[in-house]
């Protein structure tokens, strides 16, 4: 499924830039976010694939060498504290920076429109603002990043959802957040299915009238200052 996800991001970009009077290396705000989200997709491939290798490697007569395997990762905890400890903190890590991409990205597009909500505007108003710009009526669709958000500010109180409850389902799962209770809907399967209806948000974001209308680039500018900071750097 990442590599879907990855695959639909691809082109979610190259439309952009046939849309565009640009090209596919410009430092657009929607296309450094588009990549930033696959280089994080692809590294928590890669880090899942390289445990699961580690563990083929220890494994002889299809029996695994728990001594082994435990002494090359530098883990004093039992096979399956350790598959929990590593795989958590990339699964949970996966959520909050995505969610800053996306966070930033609609910003940077309702900053280029003038849309942007009043005062300081926090994920929410941000995203109510982009989903009605871009006139987005699909509600699997329009409740997927808030179920990844509450996911994400649950990591702020142990994992406990200390907002009012909220529910989606889907054809498959079933997201469901109780007010001071723990969040028991991020397992693997159903974070990479809540990321994927991200994905899929963003496309139809993205590729809306008006936001493809958008020829020329949306600035993003915290890339562009660091841009300057690295040139100028010695």
């Amino acid at each position: 499924m990442l590599r879907l996800m990855i695959e639909k991001l691809e082109a979610i970009k190259l439309s952009i830039v046939k849309n565009g009077a640009f090209d596919y290396k410009s430092q657009d705000a929607r296309l450094v976010a588009l990549e930033s989200i696959q280089v994080l997709l692809s590294s928590t491939g890669m880090w899942i694939n390289a445990f699961n290798s580690l563990a083929n490697f220890c494994t002889q007569n299809d029996r695994l060498n728990e001594k082994l395997f435990l002494h090359s990762l530098g883990s004093g905890l039992t096979i399956d504290q350790t598959e929990l400890v590593m795989l958590d903190q990339i699964r949970l890590a996966q959520i909050t920076l995505i969610l800053f991409k996306i966070e930033k990205l609609f910003w940077n597009v309702l900053n280029h429109l003038n849309m942007l909500p009043k005062g300081n505007p926090g994920f929410y108003k941000l995203t109510t603002k982009i989903l009605e710009v871009s006139n987005i009526l699909d509600d699997e669709l329009k409740n997927a990043p808030i179920a990844l958000s509450h996911i994400r500010n649950s990591l702020h109180n142990n994992g406990i959802h200390c907002k009012e409850d909220f529910e989606f389902t889907t054809m498959t799962d079933r997201y469901h957040f109780l007010k001071n209770e723990i969040v028991r809907c991020a397992s693997w399967p159903q974070l990479l299915k809540l990321l994927d209806l991200n994905v899929d948000l963003l496309g139809k974001i993205l590729q809306s009238e008006k936001i493809l209308g958008i020829k020329g680039l949306i600035a993003d500018q915290f890339s562009k200052l660091a841009e300057i900071q690295e040139n100028s750097s010695f």
